[in-house]
């Protein structure tokens, strides 16, 4: 397994909400890229609109220009859904691949619980107009809770290996009542499907909490790089996570021979320019997408306050 470390340069950000917008509010969460052709890169994401709440939204860059944006101002993809429907309070990008002729983008759907801050299930759009729009594969979840996954489960990553269908995802363990309200432990998932609607979930945990100080594992994104898979995801503490705590989300890595049996090695995660105390990413790193492209690899990720103000990229360099 791993023992090189890997090198990363922080560029810019490159998407933040707007001062004033017809329908976008604040947040530019989960960055989630989809490439439709040499020159044009399509990045969903998670906005937080003034008429609904968390909704799909994308812009395009272009990753022969730097990622320069593409779009005068960010495309509307799907709003949450009506009352009563698993994704009525809020709707987030998961993963997005291509299938034949039609795009499947998973995605989290949001519903509110009275026990828990909110309810979170998989579901699945299908797009068979290269991404352009979206309609819904079904008004159920594909993955729902219960059973191994009692509390909710989150940020799917599915990509395709021997045949199968295979998803990664985030699943919540236990709540934790504290003097402030709720705090929420998850640790990622593993599932297997033949046509990616139908998922059979594994027993065992894929990647787990590396002690009892840690809180959260969340947002798995898998590359397969010749016989070795590799992961992303980001981690944070139990408590004192928020604003500028101490123990906000970092980015981690891990790798796997068979997708099942995963080891961590988060500490290899470096940046040959490291964010300063004003950098929009100075106090967290959170929800990356990393994506290779003529033998560079790219990062989007989150930065302060859970990606609030924006997203942006970093380019994997050597040592």
């Amino acid at each position: 397994m791993s023992s090189d470390f890997q090198f990363w340069h922080r560029e810019r950000m490159i998407c933040r909400p707007p001062v004033q917008h017809e329908w976008w509010q604040n947040r530019a969460q989960t960055p989630l890229v989809f490439k439709q052709s040499k020159r044009r890169w399509r990045i969903f994401f998670t906005a937080l609109s003034y008429q609904w709440h968390d909704c799909i939204a994308a812009i395009d860059v272009d990753p022969m220009d730097n990622m320069r944006v593409l779009t005068d101002k960010p495309k509307l993809i799907m709003k949450p859904g009506s009352a009563g429907s698993f994704h009525n309070l809020g709707i987030a990008p998961g993963s997005v691949l291509r299938i034949g002729a039609r795009i499947y983008l998973y995605f989290c759907g949001i519903k509110p619980r009275t026990s828990i801050p909110h309810h979170a299930q998989i579901g699945l759009l299908i797009s068979d107009d290269n991404g352009q729009t979206f309609q819904h594969y079904s008004k159920e979840p594909v993955i729902a809770t219960g059973g191994l996954d009692p509390l909710f489960v989150t940020t799917p990553h599915v990509c395709c290996l021997n045949g199968e269908f295979h998803m990664w995802y985030a699943s919540g363990t236990e709540i934790i009542a504290t003097n402030t309200g709720q705090e929420l432990r998850y640790n990622i998932r593993h599932a297997v499907s033949n046509d990616g609607f139908t998922w059979r979930r594994d027993k065992q945990v894929a990647i787990d909490f590396k002690n009892d100080r840690e809180g959260g594992v969340v947002c798995p994104r898998v590359i397969q790089q010749g016989n070795l898979l590799i992961m992303w995801y980001c981690y944070r503490g139990r408590f004192d996570y928020r604003d500028d705590g101490k123990n906000s989300y970092r980015i981690g890595y891990a790798e796997s021979k068979d997708g099942y049996n995963w080891q961590r090695f988060d500490e290899q995660v470096r940046y040959k320019n490291p964010a300063g105390p004003t950098a929009w990413d100075y106090h967290m790193q959170c929800y990356p997408c990393v994506v290779s492209s003529n033998d560079e690899a790219y990062m989007f990720y989150c930065g302060n306050e859970f990606g609030y103000g924006g997203f942006g990229f970093a380019r994997r360099v050597a040592k």
